[in-house]
């Protein structure tokens, strides 16, 4: 299938399902295990990169146990395995029950003190909120800004950060292999009705939300029904995914030539098929003129991949391409028209107009490894008829949705009160609230991984008959650390900063290339098969 319908059940996200730091202990929900032995066929992707598929399969002592299609018995040890598929008997979907990426699931549920090391990625800074029992992981602001030029502000909504008596405490993390750059971190606190919400969007406007309503459709290019999975923040997603390597891909160049590479499928491969398209329609009641928009979406851990490998391009001439970016000059403008153009991080929404789609407004993407509800408020004055139809047109491997909804609520009463930490200090005791006082160049730095601080606020009094929503804001960049050495790739670049669906090819070529990769590693390289 070219489209994914993910169901994701994350550590400690379900009584039954658990993790032990070091020892990658993991006990599976009972539903989870039953539909496994019920299905009609289990695919493992085992943490190799390779896909197994099981005619039949069960679980058994943290061991999956099944029978290959051709025959064979295997046992794959938990600690082996990255993700399980399970196809439903009747049901032509393939849905992932269970992904058992421990590092990234743990952090869901269970805070920095605890949590087992992270995957090795670069992503951004990491906001831990103290809920009351731990610190547990709730934000990353600012993903893509990758160079001092780069940087923004980013406002992000802390659902489980709890007023302790009368203090907020949030933790700021560098627990993966970066440089940050933390320029301001505030708490905007809203005051607003009750049974209501306070969501931020991307210019860092408040908007409450008290009538959302979930889509009465949404449909992909292929026609698969994905409103199950978008309707509300459950952790089942939608994930548009690459296509199968086209046939071109098992034919020679010419009659005695050698199999096209990655490079030349990608070039055989229609643009249009790497990407897909969400077609969502809400209820619209008449007069309604703006919409907002409460998306969930998040980029990809590949997305942070294929960035890197893009920028490293630049080689031993990065840092003029860096400095050039910081000074805002043409490659600045560059690489900003990239970003809008491609939609690998920001992507455009359409509404359906009386004069056809028109774009209203540009998800930003969270994640990849968390993410929260944003708000996008849309011109729909033009919207024809008892429908609202709003169009998404996501690269593959890019993008991963969890929900949408509309509100069309006026606008209500708030409060809103912004918020500097009254202690700020890092790892060892310093006190760092001058930095943190405003979007200034003074910056707290965490140059080394395992780096932090930790922050109490005051809470400012709530009014009586009130809800109250805290949102992180937060501004600065990050240091990935690419290398800056080989010979440039400038072909290669400007064909990417110039060409649309160039970056696209480009992704879908590495992506055929890791998975050659994959299928030619030796199967002793497993781990714990047997």
């Amino acid at each position: 299938m070219n489209k994914n319908l993910w169901k994701i059940t994350a550590l400690l996200l379900i009584p039954a399902l658990a993790v032990a730091c070091g020892g990658a202990l993991v006990n599976v929900a009972p539903d989870e295990s039953a539909r496994i032995a019920a299905a009609k066929s289990v695919t493992v992707r085992t943490t190799d990169g390779r896909e197994l598929t099981f005619g039949s399969a069960r679980i058994e002592n943290e061991t999956i146990i099944g029978v290959l299609e051709n025959g064979e018995k295997m046992e794959i040890a938990f600690s082996a395995v990255q993700a399980v598929k399970a196809k439903d008997r009747g049901v032509n979907l393939t849905i992932p029950v269970l992904i058992l990426d421990f590092a990234v699931a743990a952090w869901l549920g269970i805070g920095a003190a605890t949590a087992p090391s992270p995957p090795p990625t670069n992503s951004c800074p990491l906001i831990y909120s103290f809920d009351g029992q731990a610190f547990v992981l709730e934000a990353e602001p600012y993903g893509g800004a990758v160079v001092k030029g780069l940087q923004r502000t980013e406002w992000i909504g802390l659902d489980r950060l709890a007023e302790i008596g009368g203090t907020f405490k949030l933790r700021a993390a560098n627990d993966l292999s970066e440089s940050e750059y933390l320029d301001e971190l505030k708490l905007v606190v809203v005051d607003h009705a009750p049974g209501a919400r306070a969501l931020p969007d991307p210019n860092g406007r408040i908007h409450i939300i008290s009538d959302p309503i979930p889509p009465s459709s949404a449909v992909t290019k292929g026609g698969l029904d994905v409103r199950a999975a978008l309707s509300q923040n459950d952790r089942s997603f939608w994930e548009p995914a690459y296509p199968a390597p086209s046939a071109v891909s098992s034919a020679p160049s010419h009659p005695a030539g050698p199999a096209p590479s990655p490079e030349e499928i990608a070039e055989a491969t229609p643009i249009d098929s790497l990407r897909d398209e969400l077609i969502l329609e809400f209820p619209k009641p008449a007069g309604a003129r703006t919409a907002a928009l409460v998306a969930n979406a998040w980029t990809t851990f590949w997305g942070s991949d294929i960035a890197k490998s893009i920028i490293s391009l630049h080689g031993r001439d990065l840092p003029q391409w860096t400095a050039a970016v910081n000074a805002h000059g043409p490659e600045y403008r560059e690489i900003m028209s990239w970003f809008l153009t491609e939609e690998l991080y920001m992507l455009k929404v359409e509404v359906e107009t009386t004069a056809g789609w028109k774009p209203r407004t540009m998800i930003f993407g969270g994640g990849p490894i968390v993410a929260r509800d944003k708000a996008y408020l849309m011109d729909i004055s033009d919207a024809a008829g008892g429908t609202l139809k709003l169009r998404l047109r996501p690269p593959a491997g890019f993008w991963r949705f969890n929900s949408f909804a509309i509100d069309y609520g006026d606008a209500a009463p708030l409060r809103v009160t912004e918020i500097a930490p009254a202690r700020a200090r890092d790892a060892a005791g310093r006190d760092v609230r001058q930095n943190l006082a405003a979007n200034d160049g003074d910056y707290f730095v965490m140059p080394h991984t395992g780096d932090y601080a930790e922050l109490l606020f005051a809470a400012p009094p709530a009014p009586t008959r009130s809800a109250r929503s805290v949102i992180l804001k937060a501004s600065g960049y990050y240091d990935p650390r690419l290398s800056a050495d080989g010979e440039p790739r400038l072909d290669l670049l400007r064909r990417i900063h110039s060409e649309a669906g160039a970056t696209l090819r480009f992704a879908y070529a590495e992506h055929l290339r890791r998975l050659a990769a994959a299928a030619a590693a030796p199967p002793a390289h497993a781990p714990a098969l047997r």
